[in-house]
């Protein structure tokens, strides 16, 4: 199974080894991460990107909100399966 697994940069400081965790614990289950992004960079180089206008924080958002859309799209798939 595709699984997008994100969280708060900002709650990294205080979760982060918990983030690590589950990140891990859904790889060690045999599916497959769709993005690496909350345990591949830094909480700090996260907000310093994003100050600085980067084009790493724009790909980022940019795949974000392509599984977002991606998402939604399954959610009103089965919805439609499940109430016809």
């Amino acid at each position: 199974m595709k699984v997008y697994f994100t969280t708060s940069q900002r709650g990294k400081g205080y979760f982060d080894q918990y983030y690590i965790r589950i990140y891990n614990e859904i790889k060690r289950l045999g599916h497959t991460h769709l993005d690496d992004e909350i345990v591949k960079i830094t909480s700090k180089e996260f907000y310093k990107e994003l100050k600085e206008g980067g084009k790493e924080v724009i790909k980022l958002y940019k795949n974000n909100l392509k599984y977002y859309i991606y998402l939604i799209l399954i959610f009103l798939k089965y919805l439609f399966i499940v109430f016809q």
